[in-house]
């Protein structure tokens, strides 16, 4: 009967041996994979490390100019942004004044003839009035930026709109 109870006690030690020598070779392979994921420090002079050191404070120094002139353009741009903003502004405001320009006519339709002064014929380009202008004699408009006539001052009409001058009766010259 002891013969049966050795051979339990046999198994049950060889399979503690093999187990513990297992978990060595684990941990040996863990200890293998760890020392090569970490990362190695490498040894340098100390000129090299002078010659790093110097690269760096180069580099700062570098950094800290480009800062500069980065923060200079970018306060130049917002000038010429502030400009360019006061400059339509102007703009918009002297275009506004020019469409406010009271008509010399007590007429409903807000048309204008200027009074005869003894002005010369063709004393006037229609060009050059940044106006609708219209002739009293043929009933042709002009708009800006249309090629213009002379034409006497007193047959000039003056219009705010192209609309109010086809309402007057008077047609877009085909130039």
């Amino acid at each position: 009967m002891r013969r049966l109870h050795l051979g339990p006690v046999l198994l049950l030690l060889i399979l503690i041996l093999a187990a513990c020598s297992g978990e060595s070779a684990q941990s040996d392979s863990q200890t293998d994979s760890d020392k090569s994921s970490s990362p190695k420090t490498e040894l340098i002079t100390k000129k090299q490390y002078q010659a790093a050191k110097k690269e760096h404070t180069d580099l700062v120094a570098k950094d800290q100019e480009l800062s500069k002139s980065l923060s200079a353009a970018e306060d130049k741009k917002q000038q010429v942004k502030d400009q360019l903003s006061q400059s339509q502004t102007e703009q918009n405001n002297q275009a506004e004044a020019t469409t406010r320009q009271p008509s010399s006519s007590d007429n409903a339709t807000s048309s204008s003839k200027p009074s005869n002064d003894g002005q010369s014929k063709g004393d006037m380009v229609t060009s050059d009035s940044n106006q609708i202008v219209g002739n009293v004699n043929s009933h042709i408009y002009h708009v800006p930026g249309q090629r213009g006539y002379s034409m006497s001052s007193k047959n000039a009409v003056f219009f705010h709109s192209e609309q109010e001058a086809i309402d007057n009766g008077y047609r877009k010259a085909k130039n």
